[in-house]
């Protein structure tokens, strides 16, 4: 059977960017889960709020794309970190 992986899109992630119960579990949930017997890989994804970048976590690039947007195309960049 294949390993479960889950991808948790999230506004806030405690102790990252916490506004109020959203950033709790976002920073609690994913962290349980990988503790159960199925050993889960589990990831989370945020939009790279200012804070996180003064946060001084390293931070990988990891994908860069445009996106369709008139009268312009928006770049979006994709990064990877490790945290706790």
């Amino acid at each position: 059977m294949p390993s479960l992986k889950v991808l948790f899109l999230t506004a806030e992630l405690d102790p990252l960017v916490k506004i109020g119960g959203l950033g709790d579990v976002a920073g609690s949930l994913p962290a349980a889960l990988t503790l159960l017997p199925e050993s889960p890989d589990v990831r989370v994804a945020l939009p790279l709020y200012p804070q996180i970048k003064l946060a001084g976590i390293k931070l990988s690039p990891v994908a860069k794309f445009s996106l369709a947007h008139n009268p312009d195309p928006l770049l979006a960049e994709v990064f990877e970190a490790k945290v706790n």
